[in-house]
């Protein structure tokens, strides 16, 4: 049984003014398939003020302000998603008044949403709530689903009923669940653990460091631009070891890895600029000299791809 102090149950409002809708009926794949957890959507926002659906800890806010994350007393970890591929549009529509460590109420103001400015950057407006650790903390969400104004309760959170943790394998546990397992690849260098070594196994199964055009980053993906999208072998990828889920959309080959991606994107970037053949030192050399249609790829795409001095 869980403590008598842990919450079993979390109350969650909504973010923003709109009207709540199931998960699954958000028009992004990745969302809607539950790959980065449990949740709902809000469709037809008008704009204008955001707010905590929780009350927590900010774990996390998005360099380009599109999202934040949020974790409970519970331990359950929310991502508000401002809008889909937002990311792209590089922070011009968002305010975030929230840092990483502050205490927040749930339907305390957290910053705004400029709704026209999404549109007209060629966006969706659909706001996503979602549950990041849902496999291992959430037991099931309910959701009302409708019409509401931001701050309203909108949707109650069941916490997963566990054992407790034996003391000694707490610190073992704490480890194991900050960077992923690798799985076994007689052909990986064996010094490569954690993120580092699930970097080089999507690398490696992309079609190698020669197939990579460029790579940028949001909030629950990393995103790369191939040459040949038919060389990646999306089957070994998404049964790699901290990878949720892999989709192919907008001209990206996308690798769902959650609330790590930068993390996993600093480790890819790191393995990309380590370059030795000629043709990897030449595709190295185009990303960091870009041509006309490279520049305004990497405005519409986020973090261009770049070799760390």
């Amino acid at each position: 049984m869980t403590s008598s102090t842990t919450p079993t149950t979390v109350e969650v409002v909504a973010p923003i003014t709109g009207t709540i809708i199931d998960i699954t009926d958000v028009p992004d794949p990745v969302f809607a398939k539950k790959s980065v957890g449990d949740g709902f959507g809000i469709s037809a926002p008008p704009g204008g003020t955001v707010v905590s659906p929780v009350t927590g800890t900010i774990m996390m806010v998005a360099k380009t302000r599109h999202a934040v994350g949020i974790k409970t007393e519970s331990g359950l970890q929310f991502l508000v998603h401002l809008g889909i591929d937002t990311v792209e549009l590089e922070g011009k529509p968002f305010t975030l008044t929230v840092t990483k460590g502050d205490a927040v109420e749930a339907g305390q103001n957290i910053g705004t949403m400029d709704v026209e400015a999404i549109k007209e950057g060629g966006k969706d407006t659909t706001t996503v709530v979602a549950v990041t650790n849902t496999a291992k903390k959430l037991d099931h969400i309910d959701v009302n689903e409708g019409p509401v104004e931001a701050g309203d309760k909108v949707a109650v959170a069941h916490v997963k009923v566990q054992s407790p943790t034996p003391p000694e394998s707490l610190e073992s546990a704490a480890t194991s669940a900050k960077e992923p397992a690798p799985v076994e690849n007689s052909r990986r260098p064996a010094n490569l653990t954690g993120y580092d070594a699930l970097a080089w196994d999507i690398i490696d199964n992309i079609g190698g460091k020669e197939n990579v055009r460029s790579v940028t980053y949001c909030i629950t993906r990393v995103r790369f631009y191939l040459k040949d999208s038919n060389k990646a072998k999306t089957d070994i990828i998404t049964n790699l070891n901290g990878v949720l889920d892999v989709v192919q959309a907008g001209g990206q080959y996308q690798v769902v890895v959650g609330p790590e991606a930068e993390e996993v994107y600093n480790a890819v970037m790191s393995q990309l600029g380590e370059t030795s053949s000629g043709d990897a030192e030449t595709e190295t050399a185009k990303s960091k000299s870009p041509t006309a249609l490279d520049r305004v790829k990497s405005l519409l795409h986020g973090r261009p791809q770049e070799k760390e001095s």
